[in-house]
């Protein structure tokens, strides 16, 4: 859409007219806007406004957002499947930077995966990453935010949108067992962590998990678990994963470890934060082996030059 006062370019985002008569949704429309607002990050998503159109076909919640090109990481992984290690390692950092920023501020994003991650080409050769979507997120009080933690679907209005149905990776499932809070289950199934298929009080190391599944995605071309919403939710909560390493044997070994040490089950034995997770990768790559490869691909380019000089 074009904003009439500036001419600037943005994009909106609506939910379906049918939808917009219940509270629940409207609700979660509206903590994802708080949610963005709270944010000033260059890899988070720019809300700009939330508001309730009164149109001929009924009342429609909408968003305005900053308009991105590009598109998503799953359009890129659906392409290429595994991507090389350093755009891994440039994507993840920008990716690590957004939602450390969100936990600082108290929020958890409990849906990060492929699909709300956003590549936009920045001129230069390479790309910004955009982190969106947080509709699902969980907005702690100031109580909340000092002890770290928060509980999956706090709100006991919001329905269950998906009971048990899951026809693709992209989809969010929300799986309600009953109108209170305790044993609900929302989030996307290949990309939660053990105590969100659980249905228990998340803190931001849930968050570490996600990036861990996503890291392997990258790395791989696959997630760690495949097959129905049920089957991948009980894999995530009681067996390990394949070594990231057997998928992708150019993986160094030190940052396959920490790829696998985000996948923990115990949230105590995982990175305890999206930017020291960021930091490790980052480390794990540009060691003396890295550094070695460097020298190597330097000298056969001009091997011509370095020839000549020797001689």
């Amino acid at each position: 859409a074009t904003h009439l006062g500036t001419k600037r370019t943005v994009a909106v985002k609506v939910i379906h007219p049918q939808l917009s008569s219940h509270d629940q949704f409207v609700a979660r429309f509206r903590r994802e806007a708080e949610a963005a607002g709270r944010l000033r990050h260059p890899n988070v998503v720019d809300v700009t406004d939330f508001g309730i159109a009164h149109t001929g076909s009924g009342p429609i919640a909408y968003l305005v957002m900053e308009y991105l090109d590009g598109c998503t990481l799953a359009d890129i992984i659906s392409e290429e499947g595994a991507l090389p290690i350093a755009w891994v390692i440039d994507i993840l950092e920008q990716v690590c930077a957004a939602v450390e920023e969100a936990h600082r501020a108290g929020i958890i994003h409990r849906d990060l995966k492929p699909d709300n991650i956003w590549l936009e080409p920045n001129g230069r050769g390479g790309c910004t990453v955009k982190v969106l979507d947080f509709g699902l997120v969980k907005l702690s009080s100031a109580e909340e935010i000092d002890r770290g933690s928060t509980r999956i679907n706090a709100d006991p209005r919001e329905p269950a949108l998906i009971r048990g149905e899951y026809l693709e990776e992209s989809a969010t499932l929300i799986k309600s067992d009953s109108l209170t809070a305790v044993g609900s289950v929302m989030g996307t199934p290949a990309y939660m962590s053990p105590e969100q298929c659980r249905g228990e009080y998340l803190d931001t190391r849930s968050d570490i998990y996600s990036l861990g599944v996503v890291a392997y995605r990258l790395l791989t071309g696959e997630t760690p678990f495949a097959g129905s919403p049920h089957d991948v939710i009980e894999l995530h909560k009681t067996a390990q994963p394949p070594p990231v390493r057997e998928k992708n044997r150019k993986l160094p070994r030190k940052m396959a470890r920490i790829v696998m040490s985000a996948l923990a089950k115990s949230p105590a034995e995982r990175p305890q934060s999206a930017a020291g997770f960021a930091a490790a990768l980052r480390a794990s790559w540009e060691g003396p082996s890295h550094l070695l490869r460097q020298a190597f691909a330097l000298y056969s380019e001009h091997f011509p030059t370095f020839f000549k000089i020797a001689l």
